[in-house]
């Protein structure tokens, strides 16, 4: 009996020796190959140092099968160099007890402890020559059209250092929430992005300055007749402060009836545009302000509330010594006129009389209660106004007169 637990205990220190020894011998496939950089024509790799190995092998393989040594070193990370631009490769690692420059590069032996499990890795595409314009904007984003770029399956917006969008195609749009009416530079990546690991290889990129945004609509107390050569029928509308609106390429002002019937629609890079043969005719007239978005299109900001104007396109008065006949062509649309009278240029005038459409000439014998006097310049408005459904609306614009009693 005593022999036998004897026996026992002997091949149970044997089993462990044996299970020791298996353990030691028995050495495991290098873990952890992640790709840490990837520009054009290279790829940074690292992975988890194996215990007691002296160098180590990096292979490259382009279909998952034949495998190329590509690099051998004695750390736990390296950079393959001499790759082509936007490609996917796999790869993989083995550890060995030799030094690097023994191991056979051309005729690379098994390790060991086999080769590590492959990974998807990836270049960034090659951006020379790439293209970049605006196609699009709204109050709060951009969209962005590049040049495509071989190996490209990503594309990302920057501005500065931040990310701003991103998208699969070459069409962009901004995904993070932008600064109304403000300009922006904009860098666009072609990237190639590993779809196991999801790892995103950049490089080069394509900008595009002065890439703005859509303004609010502008305000109605911030437009208006900016320029006016009345006896030349030529005009300029616009904004008045741009600080006020924001960053903008140009403006479209239209040109309404009244009632709503569109009769022109302007538009000029800058913040006025020109109207010739203004005179005569009373408009509505709104505008907006617009980006400008690569092939003559443009993106437009919403439409301004309507402003007035109307002018008669002549005026002409007849004085004796106790009074002025004053005369003025239609102006088609108005709903009717008020007539005013000053000795002042800038200030006082007094209404003489306020008519309808169909009334265009009246005597004037007073400026407010005083009468008409001889040697005494008088200056005269003629209001115009019109009617929108149940509202009166009175002309931005009023024709103004001078003339001298003798």
């Amino acid at each position: 009996m005593k022999k036998s637990v004897k026996f026992l205990v002997a091949t149970v220190a044997l089993t462990a020796g044996m299970l020791v020894f298996s353990k030691a011998d028995s050495k495991a496939a290098v873990t952890g190959v992640t790709q840490t950089e990837g520009d054009n024509s290279s790829i940074g790799l690292q992975w988890n140092a194996d215990l007691g190995a002296k160098s180590y092998a990096i292979q490259f393989s382009q279909d998952g099968s034949t495998w190329v040594t590509v690099q051998t070193t004695s750390s736990a990370s390296d950079t393959v160099y001499s790759l082509t631009a936007g490609s996917t490769y796999y790869a993989r690692v083995g550890s060995f007890s030799t030094y690097s420059w023994k191991i056979d590069k051309t005729n690379t032996p098994t390790p060991a402890s086999g080769w590590s499990e492959p990974v998807e890795v990836v270049t960034a595409p090659n951006a020379d020559g790439m293209t970049l314009i605006q196609t699009g904007a709204a109050t709060n984003s951009v969209t962005m059209k590049s040049s495509d770029v071989v190996g490209a399956n990503l594309y990302q917006l920057y501005t500065g250092d931040f990310q701003i969008g991103e998208s699969t195609t070459s069409t962009i749009k901004s995904s993070v929430a932008l600064n109304t009416g403000t300009s922006y530079d904009v860098k666009c990546y072609p990237c190639r992005k590993a779809e196991t690991t999801g790892f995103i290889a950049k490089s080069g990129y394509a900008s595009k300055w002065g890439v703005k945004t859509l303004t609010n609509k502008v305000d109605s107390s911030n437009f208006g007749f900016t320029n006016i050569w009345y006896n030349l029928n030529d005009y300029k509308i616009g904004i008045y402060a741009d600080s006020a609106v924001g960053a903008y390429d140009g403006v479209q002002v239209q040109l309404q009836t009244p009632a709503g019937k569109n009769k022109r629609t302007c538009s000029n890079a800058g913040n006025t545009v020109e109207i010739t043969n203004f005179n005569g005719t009373f408009y509505r007239y709104r505008i907006r302000t617009y980006v400008s978005c690569g092939n003559n299109k443009k993106a437009y900001s919403a439409w301004s509330s309507y402003r007035y104007a109307g002018l008669s396109s002549k005026i002409s008065a007849k004085a004796n010594k106790k009074s002025v006949k004053l005369s003025w062509s239609k102006v088609k649309n108005a709903s009717g006129y008020k007539v005013m009278i000053s000795t002042s240029k800038e200030s006082g005038f007094k209404t003489v009389k306020s008519t309808k459409a169909k009334t265009t000439a009246l005597t004037i014998k007073k400026c407010g209660k005083s009468k008409i006097k001889k040697h005494k310049t008088y200056y005269i408005r003629i209001l115009a106004s019109t009617k929108s459904g149940k509202k009166t609306y009175k002309s931005d614009l009023i024709n103004t007169y001078e003339f001298y009693i003798y």
